[in-house]
């Protein structure tokens, strides 16, 4: 929501996109692995900011959030901000030359945040509340009862407490609790004013 035009990295040496930047992603699994993006523009540098490689998606918007797999550098999901009519998630498996649409059954609408739990679950904070998807983007569903319909910008996700954070545009903070078995019967709890 607040973007930069410059990325850098602790020893001073940077990298400009010429536009602004809206996401990092960093590779848990290989530090020297990060995807950063802006509006229509992506990049990914295997040596640590080094040097940078641009790739394209599939859409044309805003890159609102990037999240790389635990285990595999070259596995990343990136999701767009904008209505683009043909998709709001994204998924490579080759280090970003190539995106697959994993928007599924999802509504056509902006899609802000991206969480991936330990055993593959996406959960997708869109313009109309939380969504999860148990089989890679193929079948998405609306999680949560109690969560109202509101943009969810960010999403925090406690993997130990099986706890999700979501982030909302108006209405305040909520915790999705209870992630498993049953994402679809958890409960929203406000932390709105705390």
């Amino acid at each position: 929501l607040f973007p930069y035009t410059t990325l850098f990295r602790s020893n001073s040496n940077g990298w400009t996109t010429g536009n602004s930047v809206s996401a990092i992603g960093l590779a848990p699994s290989d530090t020297n692995t990060v995807y950063a993006a802006g509006y229509n523009r992506l990049f990914v540098t295997t040596n640590h900011g080094t040097s940078w490689t641009e790739h394209s998606l599939p859409v044309s918007g805003n890159v609102a959030d990037i999240q790389v797999d635990r285990t595999t550098s070259t596995t990343a999901f990136a999701v767009i901000s904008n209505f683009t009519g043909a998709g709001n998630v994204f998924k490579t498996t080759n280090g970003g030359s190539t995106w697959t649409n994993i928007s599924g059954n999802l509504p056509s609408e902006p899609v802000w945040s991206l969480q991936i739990d330990l055993d593959g679950t996406l959960y997708a904070g869109a313009d109309d509340g939380v969504y999860t998807s148990q089989n890679g983007g193929t079948n998405w569903n609306r999680l949560a009862t109690g969560l109202p319909n509101a943009q969810v910008f960010q999403l925090a996700l406690n993997t130990s407490l099986r706890i999700l954070g979501a982030g909302t545009h108006g209405r305040g903070a909520w915790e999705i609790g209870t992630l498993l078995p049953s994402p679809n019967m958890t409960i929203a709890k406000s932390h709105a004013g705390s």
